[in-house]
């Protein structure tokens, strides 16, 4: 029999209508996992430890509804598996646009492997590995080239030609549109370390435009030759058809998945990832990896501009060489694009006459302040970011953002779906812009997509916190930890004790963690023995919920597992609340409609798109079917009379039924 040592938060603020159970009280035994030599395995991403979602079953959920909706259908192989998929963009031609649309399909896909030519571009894939080099990994399907030129394609079909070939997306733009697009973005600062960019920050516009020209020509035409020999493998999105409306973004976006996964998906995907998609369209709000809250913090540039600035800028097209903005326009009209009426400055010479001193520094910063103002920006995640006078059309002045308010903490408890939770909260701090946060006691899987997550919050007290063993002493200290600085809002989980119990078994018995003292010898266990075995065991876990339960209130909103598994209405209900809870009027209608359509690809009963549902390799099957949850409920009986009476007390101290 294992022991365990039950300890009550010694504060007269916390009522416990729980007995101590005598008998467990001498030992005490950790449920923690051994960290170093589990710890050592680990793959290293951005100099960060990235644990595989097999490292930490502490959270992975486990239910019969998941059974339920999985029952009858054997899982089918992923695209991802069958041929090489490639991105390809170029500098100023929309790179950002494309690479982060690509982004939310390439995540619901569960991708975990990428790679990207040369080292260019930033994030491809939210998870995993990205930042590899193709050549070095040539097994890697998700890959994405920034620079991509005429032998590239070529290339790529005899490479791929005997291994299932590929497919990819390209974005194009008005080429003449890209070198005003550059001059403003590399006129503000932007990539100080890009050759293109050099000196470019001094240079007005008069100068500035043809000499922006002649840097960007090779990137044009290296554009221009791919778009040549993409047929039939690579499909061609317009910037300007995607920025133009949200029509223009639903329809490429479809064509995309259309053409790039055929039947190979369901059609119940396809809505999810054109649902995911649309955060990049600047049309609908800015919620997207291209546009968040966290664009200030990181110290970025702004890459929008209004159209007052982008028209003064390309006044002085008909400065570049002639020679030049023929072949320019060629490609223009090769693409596609309507010819641009380029005017002669003919009131400029003149004016250059006029003095002596025409020109000095002092002068020509007066008479180019306008141009030196141009395109102010949100984001510098290097080459290919994009910048639109639709962007600016829409840009609001940014509300302050939640997270530097107060601390927001997610609070779980082992088998009372940990994994559900945190994965919900998942999307809303990613379209928050969460960039750092840290964990209690090192225990539980990545709680935020980017940035730092795995800090330890008594050496790194973030904002964004996950405590994956949450007590009512935990609670206490933090309200009294924050009580000065903002204080705290948070959301919990929690389940009928007895459904832990059988889920704990369920789940320990598959042989899931063993380096969990709560799984020891449970793999060999029939139901008759393990079941009431497993009851001693998740006490202390059982009664730490009920414990942080009792005083959540004022700043925690309590989530049951079973409404948000039981239908997507109360999925959808519950997420509804939380955001309330959590942020009231500080973010806006929009911005919660945006948080919700993204949590919902966590709901087990529509579709299986979401961080809790992916299959991951050497993972243990985290769910079960109703026989095999009514098997182990039958044994139920056989606990321990006392002991099933505390579980009894628990199950009225949470408000589930006891019969």
């Amino acid at each position: 029999m294992h022991g365990y040592y039950i300890a009550t938060p010694p504060n007269s603020d916390m009522a416990s209508p729980l007995r101590q159970p005598a008998a467990l009280q001498p030992a005490r035994r950790s449920l923690r996992a051994p960290s170093s030599p589990h710890r050592l395995s680990t793959p290293r991403r951005r100099g960060r430890t990235v644990p595989t979602i097999a490292e930490d079953g502490q959270g992975l959920f486990q239910t019969s509804a998941r059974g339920r909706s999985k029952s009858g259908r054997s899982p089918t192989s992923s695209p991802l598996d069958k041929r090489v998929y490639v991105t390809l963009a170029w500098h100023k031609a929309g790179t950002q646009l494309m690479r982060n649309t690509m982004r939310w399909i390439w995540d619901l896909l569960d991708a975990r492997e990428a790679c990207r030519y040369d080292g260019y571009g930033v994030d491809l894939i939210s998870h995993g590995f990205w930042e590899q080099d193709c050549p070095e990994h040539p097994d890697v399907k998700i890959r994405f080239n920034n620079h991509a030129n005429q032998t590239f394609l070529p290339a790529l079909r005899a490479d791929t030609a005997s291994s299932g070939g590929f497919k990819g997306v390209m974005t194009l733009r008005d080429p003449l549109e890209m070198v005003i697009s550059s001059y403003c973005y590399h006129h503000r600062g932007a990539e100080p370390k890009n050759p293109i960019s050099v000196g470019m920050v001094e240079l007005g516009p008069k100068e500035g435009v043809p000499e922006m020209a002649k840097r960007m020509a090779p990137i044009i035409r290296d554009m221009f030759e791919v778009f040549q020999v993409a047929k039939p493998e690579v499909y061609v999105s317009h910037f300007e058809r995607m920025t133009g409306s949200s029509s223009g973004f639903n329809q490429t976006v479809k064509e995309i998945l259309d053409f790039l996964f055929g039947d190979e998906v369901s059609d119940h995907f396809k809505r999810r990832a054109l649902d995911a998609a649309a955060h990049e369209d600047l049309n609908r709000g800015e919620d997207g990896f291209s546009f968040s809250f966290h664009s200030e913090a990181d110290n970025q540039v702004n890459h929008t501009s209004d159209d007052q600035e982008l028209n003064e800028a390309r006044s002085y097209l008909s400065l570049v060489d002639q020679e030049l903005l023929e072949e320019l326009l060629h490609f223009q009209k090769a693409l596609g694009y309507p010819p641009t009426a380029v005017k002669k400055l003919s009131w400029l010479l003149p004016a250059l006459a006029l003095s002596a001193v025409t020109f000095t520094a002092a002068a020509a910063e007066q008479l180019w302040q306008a141009a030196g103002e141009f395109c102010k920006d949100q984001h510098q995640h290097g080459p290919g970011l994009f910048q639109t006078s639709l962007a600016r059309r829409h840009a609001r002045s940014k509300p302050e953002n939640p997270l530097d308010k107060r601390v927001y903490v997610t609070c779980t408890s082992h088998k009372a779906g940990s994994q559900l939770l945190r994965n919900t909260m998942r999307w809303i701090l990613d379209l928050l812009g969460a960039r750092e946060g840290c964990r209690y006691d090192h225990m539980g899987q990545e709680f935020l997509t980017h940035g730092v997550w795995d800090q330890e919050c008594s050496e790194h007290p973030a904002n964004v916190r996950f405590h994956n063993h949450i007590s009512g002493k935990a609670l206490l200290e933090l309200r009294a930890e924050t009580a000065q600085t903002g204080g705290f809002r948070g959301v919990m989980t929690i389940r009928n004790p007895l459904e832990m119990v059988i889920s704990s078994y369920c789940y320990h018995h598959r042989g899931a963690e063993p380096w969990n003292s709560i799984s020891d010898g449970m793999a060999s266990m029939h139901p008759k023995d393990g079941v009431p075995e497993m009851a001693r065991r998740m006490l202390p876990v059982v009664y730490n919920m009920v414990q942080a339960y009792q005083v959540t209130k004022p700043e925690v909103y309590v989530s049951r597992f079973e409404r948000m598994t039981g239908s997507s209405t109360g999925f959808n209900q519950t997420v509804q609340e939380m955001l309330d809870f959590l942020f009231g009027n500080e973010v806006s209608d929009n911005f919660k409609r945006r948080a919700l359509d993204a949590a919902v690809h966590e709901d087990l009963n529509r579709g299986e798109f979401g961080y809790s549902f992916t299959d991951h390799t050497n993972d243990v099957n985290h769910t079960s079917d109703e026989q095999e949850m009514d098997e182990a409920r039958s044994y139920l009986s056989l606990v321990d009379k006392d002991l099933m009476a505390h579980y009894k007390e628990m199950q009225k101290a949470l408000g589930y039924s006891t019969e």
